[in-house]
């Protein structure tokens, strides 16, 4: 597994990682033609993340963490919605609605981060792994106040920014 999946994770440093001015970076949500994209998507960042964890259980090497941070600080600066709450798919500042999917993929992101075990994740990294449980306690609160369609006994898959549900 690590004869690719460590080329693959090179590959994505070298073509698709944005790197902004704060010293934080994320994933590009992929590439057209050649062009990247001009935003970063939530669900790539999430999936990155997890990722992530997969290859640091099974190499230990710790600048996978390190990513891991930066990536989690990323979206939940970029992509968090801070005045209606929760995350929008993607960093575009024009977003108006936000998809369940998203906050769900961004939920298990959360949820494998707080699992996560080691001795050098738990001493280094206590506040990153407490946070994202409250994230991920947070956001699926959310999600059941908000987007709980009680008729028909599911969740809605879109909403709009202020979480009025939107079954378009």
């Amino acid at each position: 597994l690590t004869e690719y999946a460590i080329p693959l994770f090179e590959y994505l440093n070298s073509s698709v990682l944005n790197v902004t001015t704060n010293g934080t970076f994320s994933y590009l949500a992929g590439v057209f033609l050649g062009q990247k994209y001009s935003y970063s998507n939530t669900e790539d960042n999430a999936l990155a993340i997890m990722e992530m964890i997969d290859l640091y259980k099974l190499t230990n090497n710790t600048d996978y963490l390190d990513s891991i941070n930066r990536t989690w600080y990323f979206m939940n600066e970029s992509q968090w919605d801070s005045s209606n709450l929760g995350y929008f798919s993607s960093d575009n500042s024009s977003q108006d609605s936000k998809l369940i999917y998203s906050n769900l993929i961004s939920i298990q992101a959360n949820l494998e981060i707080a699992s996560l075990s080691t001795p050098y994740f738990d001493s280094n990294y206590a506040n990153l792994k407490d946070n994202a449980s409250l994230m991920a306690n947070f956001t699926l609160k959310l999600i059941i106040q908000n987007a709980w369609d009680s008729v028909n006994h599911g969740i809605f898959s879109n909403a709009t920014a202020d979480w009025t549900p939107d079954n378009e």
